[in-house]
């Protein structure tokens, strides 16, 4: 894997990290606020978050 993708997939975990640190910041700006960024940015941001959620719960 190329450097800068390592650095675009930390920024995306950061940026998630962010959105759900906190039952608040969840209800303030969760899914909403992911799917804004990925809108105005053309990240996927919220697909990243989804992917995640979806990988633990079939872990556990």
């Amino acid at each position: 894997m190329r450097k800068a993708d390592t650095w675009i997939r930390k920024g995306k975990l950061a940026v998630i990290g962010v959105v759900h640190s906190s039952p608040a910041t969840e209800m303030l700006m969760g899914d909403t606020a992911l799917q804004s960024l990925d809108n105005t940015f053309g990240t996927d941001s919220k697909q990243t978050k989804d992917n995640l959620v979806d990988g633990v719960n079939k872990t556990a």
